[in-house]
């Protein structure tokens, strides 16, 4: 029996500890790992052939690409979204399409905290006056400042991320409204948000 065979179309560089790890992986599982990075539809078919998993990092793959693939039988997005992914063709193809529905949830809550604090601190405008010179001043132009606990947040999309964030935002005292249609009473209660 032929090994089976995983190829990354496009890879991420910054992060080869992973796919190391990965490869010693699928090695004692006896699955070949292979690395490509594509700037085409051509060398994505031409690094894919004989593969029956395919883990697309930023790479469109289209009908062609997916038609041209015939021993492709599962197609994973390396992130949250699959909008890279021709997902009706895969469907007719019978590839099964999946994605990393956790993926960078945290680190995204962590960013979207990082930035509200920065705003209501107002650390931006203090940091561009002390670079001034402005030392003496600076709290005084920034005037008013409010403590969190008086503050009121608007998260608009209540899911992975909007929860993730909420928590983060209740635990430091803001007052939390979330818009999401899809986004039950029982889940904005359970945080405490409106």
């Amino acid at each position: 029996m032929a090994k089976r065979r995983l190829f990354t179309a496009n890879y991420n560089s910054d992060v080869m500890w992973v796919y190391e790890s990965l490869r010693r992986w699928l090695a004692e599982r006896d699955v070949e790992f292979l690395l490509a990075q594509c700037g085409s539809e051509e060398e994505v078919i031409q690094a894919g052939q004989g593969a029956e998993i395919c883990l697309a990092f930023r790479c469109k793959m289209t009908r062609r690409v997916l038609s041209a693939l015939p021993d492709l039988k599962l197609l994973m997005s390396s992130g949250i979204g699959y909008d890279h992914i021709d997902v009706e063709a895969a469907t007719d193809l019978g590839i099964i399409v999946t994605n990393t529905a956790s993926y960078n949830v945290e680190d995204v809550a962590e960013h979207a905290l990082t930035l509200i604090l920065t705003s209501a601190r107002k650390i931006q405008a203090l940091d561009g006056l002390c670079r001034q010179g402005e030392w003496a001043h600076a709290a005084v132009r920034t005037l008013p400042m409010h403590r969190f606990g008086s503050q009121t947040v608007g998260v608009i999309g209540f899911g992975k991320i909007g929860c993730a964030l909420a928590r983060r935002l209740k635990a430091l005292g803001f007052r939390v409204l979330a818009y999401d249609p899809y986004a039950s009473d029982e889940r904005l209660g359970a945080l405490g948000v409106t």
